[in-house]
């Protein structure tokens, strides 16, 4: 089988009143595209492929499995961090956690043989933000984002829980420039190996799409203002991966049988709390197709099942969403 990747270490910056003294020494100003204000990013190793197989009767071997992604925390509890942007495709503050792919499993060619599946893709690390900051969209560029948390799991491989909590101000100007993103994501399942045989044999099934994990976002006291077409306040998301086809088998004269499309993940809860008595969050939108709020919870797409020629596939359906809680305890939402 292919080798196993490895897994991404923990990523964490913490500033605390030993480390910022006042504001000014946290200030951020970047204005190149595709220059965050802040990254953090974990990612996991890459499982290898699996063998192929030729031979009178073969089996090809299974990829190996992905490495997880490690855990991104970004912590403030001292006066606010404040970062302005500027220039197109950037975040003030960027986290991200990625499991890394599973091996694509073999495929065998052979008079008879079987065609092993793909490796496990690695999960997502959890992600959180959690404290005091400031960002200011300078220009109006697009595809900004004032503050981006993401955990996607490799192929197969879950998301990990995210989560943003503290007292934040966000404002943003351009088109696609949502306030604060965040997301949780499971990996797409690996494609089965393909079969292709004198007599018969059996085709890899494919994997199972992975789950996505809670998202909460809670923004106690701040504002949240955006003047762009389709740029949200907040958009908090849990999606489960699809499912992948499993390899298909051909033989001249029979096929044993054909493995099926495997079944996929569910969405996980998402929840979006603003304010809390005797605070308030007010959130503002001014473009077109920019709620203030969206928060979704989608299951991924079962799988196609393998195809023995020409005679049969199987499938297995797709999952379901998780719940999902707004609340809004205090201040005003306008769009």
């Amino acid at each position: 089988m292919g080798s196993y990747g490895g897994a991404g270490g923990a990523v964490t910056l913490q500033l605390d009143s030993y480390v910022v003294t006042n504001t000014a020494d946290m200030d951020i100003n970047v204005s190149g595209a595709y220059s965050d204000g802040i990254e953090m990013q974990s990612v996991g190793g890459v499982g290898g492929q699996g063998g192929e197989a030729d031979g009178i009767v073969g089996w090809a071997t299974v990829g190996g499995d992905g490495g997880d992604g490690g855990t991104v925390s970004f912590e403030n509890i001292a006066d606010p961090s404040v970062i302005d942007i500027g220039g197109g495709d950037q975040a003030g503050i960027s986290l991200q956690s990625v499991g890394g792919s599973g091996g694509q499993g073999g495929n065998a060619g052979a008079a008879g043989g079987w065609a092993n599946v793909g490796g496990q893709g690695g999960a997502g690390g959890g992600v959180s933000l959690d404290g005091n900051v400031t960002v200011t969209q300078e220009d109006s560029s697009s595809n900004d984002i004032g503050i981006s948390a993401v955990s996607i799991g490799g192929n197969g491989g879950t998301g990990g829980a995210v989560l943003v909590n503290g007292y934040l101000q966000v404002q943003t100007s351009g088109a696609d420039s949502t306030g604060i993103f965040e997301q949780s994501v499971g990996g797409t399942g690996g494609g089965g190996g393909s079969l292709d045989a004198l007599y018969g044999g059996q085709a890899g099934a494919s994997g199972a799409g992975g789950a996505g994990r809670e998202v909460d976002v809670n923004v106690e006291l701040g504002s949240i203002t955006t003047e762009g077409a389709d740029s949200f306040g907040i958009l908090a998301e849990s999606t489960a991966g699809d499912s992948n086809s499993a390899g298909s088998a051909y033989a001249l004269y029979t096929a044993i049988g054909a493995a099926a499309g495997g079944g996929n993940g569910n969405g996980g809860n998402v929840n979006v709390t603003t304010g809390g008595a005797p605070l308030s969050t007010n959130i503002s939108t001014a473009g077109d197709q920019s709620a203030g709020i969206q928060a979704l919870s989608v299951g991924g797409g079962g799988g196609d099942g393998a195809t023995i020629a020409p005679f049969l596939s199987l499938a297995i359906g797709g999952g379901g969403g998780g719940a999902v809680d707004v609340q809004t305890n205090g201040g005003a939402i306008t769009t």
